[in-house]
């Protein structure tokens, strides 16, 4: 099979999509069947090589203006012979690229294709319709153009409404096993969410864990990495990781918060949304340091006023802990950040500078 002998990848993908085995298989048939045909045109009429490619490429399209026909004997037997068998085999390579584009299809729904979009987000264990569709959805919001790979082992295929996304992947197999991440393209991805394999279940968090330290190793020091924690008491599992928790029942929270103070629940569900108004937003002061809480809250008010643009202090940030009622008095020193309530179009720079510009109130 020469074009197999030449092509390592050719060679593997005929080894796992049998469809495309066949095509080439055809394929090489065929070229085989049309070069012989003008190798004994060429020979027995005493013809060019671009003769014979001329009249190879008139029988085989069946085509055939006639104008530089065989006339001995062996050359119309050759064409004849050839050509017949060149044309019914036509007929089976475009039948065999027809089965090969479906069965790249299936392959695709079926998480069986490595994924060859880089760069993207990689979820794992995401398999309730629902929730993925609305995850999808708040992510595009954020990033429009980024692709999505979907890792799980227990989903057979894509939902229909799923795969139909631009740039949504899905790869099928072991969620403990680095050649499932390694055909989902973690290498050069930029975020990673980890959702419970057994949703609901304390003892999931376990597998979240195992999870979380394989994607640590084989995912780019800068990668993102964010897993969902059905038990809380089970946060210590995770104090040597540089994933991130989020509580896998943040809606429960949501409901009880809203059972003390009604209206609650709207409001989180809103700023959590990134379809709807603005989001919490993590910036690093550079020019705001040893200014103090209620000084930032009072220039944020006033930048407002004169500019127009929204801007609401939501939380102070010390060493990773976010207070979201901090004492006024309360410094920003280094390391500190500062979460803000604005729109994705805010620009921190240009607020800081205007705020250090006013000066402190």
């Amino acid at each position: 099979m020469l074009f197999l002998l030449l092509n390592q990848q050719l060679r593997k993908r005929a080894g796992e999509v049998p469809s495309f085995g066949k095509f080439i298989r055809l394929l090489e048939i065929l070229l085989f069947d049309l070069i012989l045909m003008g190798v004994i045109y060429g020979i027995s009429e005493h013809k060019s090589w671009f003769d014979s490619m001329w009249l190879v490429w008139q029988t085989s399209t069946t085509v055939g203006y006639g104008d530089i026909p065989p006339v001995t004997k062996i050359g119309r037997w050759g064409v004849m012979i050839c050509g017949t068998v060149g044309i019914l085999l036509l007929s089976y390579v475009v039948g065999s690229v027809i089965e090969y584009l479906g069965e790249s299809k299936r392959r695709r729904q079926t998480g069986m294709e490595p994924n060859k979009k880089a760069g993207g987000t990689l979820l794992v264990c995401c398999r309730d319709r629902d929730r993925l569709v609305t995850f999808i959805k708040e992510l595009r919001c954020v990033s429009p153009d980024e692709p999505i790979c979907i890792v799980d082992d227990q989903m057979e295929e894509l939902p229909k409404h799923v795969a139909g996304l631009k740039d949504v992947h899905f790869v099928r197999g072991s969620v403990l096993n680095r050649k499932t991440y390694a055909q989902a393209g973690i290498a050069e991805c930029k975020r990673i969410f980890v959702f419970p394999h057994q949703p609901g279940l304390a003892a999931s968090d376990g597998m979240t864990e195992n999870i979380v330290t394989l994607t640590e190793k084989m995912a780019p020091a800068d990668t993102t990495i964010i897993h969902f924690l059905v038990d809380a008491e089970n946060e210590d599992l995770f104090e040597r990781s540089r994933s991130k928790p989020v509580y896998a029942d943040f809606d429960v929270y949501a409901a009880i918060q809203e059972c003390q103070d009604a209206g609650s629940a709207e409001i989180f569900s809103t700023l959590m949304s990134n379809s709807h108004g603005a989001n919490p937003t993590t910036f690093y002061p550079t020019q705001l340091k040893d200014w103090t809480w209620g000084e930032i809250a009072k220039a944020a008010l006033q930048y407002s006023q004169d500019t127009g643009i929204p801007v609401n202090p939501l939380a102070l940030i010390t060493k990773g802990k976010s207070n979201p009622c901090p004492d006024a008095n309360s410094k920003v020193v280094d390391g500190d950040a500062l979460s803000l309530i604005v729109h994705r179009t805010f620009s921190y720079p240009e607020f800081e500078s205007a705020v250090v510009k006013r000066g402190k109130s």
